[in-house]
């Protein structure tokens, strides 16, 4: 679609079909199955109040499934506030709760600047990429 905005059958669109606010431009939430013990959930946009439920629904979905690793790609997030970082701590636990190693991918500073801000760094293993988190 023009402008970067996502399409009728993306996860943002799907949102105020919903019943949810539009977040059709704010963000999109899309997942990949790599075999059947990973996953990578790839997140873009901004991560907000408003749109980290989103977030939530779409890894606990994944979570469900009980892969051995789940990456979470971080490195398409234009903003990232507190809403975001309770989500990351929420997904975590759930992953280690059920035996799933958690992996982030970002190497950006509008992720990484609070993680670091927070000393929540050393509560993931961060990658670089989904590659290198998935090798």
């Amino acid at each position: 679609m023009a402008g970067g905005e996502p399409g009728p059958g993306s996860e943002a669109a799907a949102g105020a079909e919903a019943g949810r606010p539009d977040l059709a431009g704010l963000i999109e939430v899309t997942v990949a199955a790599h075999d059947p013990a990973a996953a990578v959930v790839t997140v873009a946009g901004e991560v907000d109040l408003l749109t980290a439920p989103l977030v939530r629904e779409k890894t606990c979905a994944v979570l469900e499934a009980r892969p051995l690793l789940l990456v979470l790609d971080l490195r398409a997030i234009t903003f990232f506030d507190s809403s975001g970082l309770a989500v990351l701590l929420e997904i975590a636990r759930t992953a280690a709760g059920q035996g799933t190693t958690l992996r982030l991918a970002c190497d950006t500073a509008p992720v990484l600047r609070p993680l670091q801000a927070t000393g929540l760094t050393g509560e993931f293993e961060i990658y670089r990429s989904p590659k290198e988190a998935l090798a």
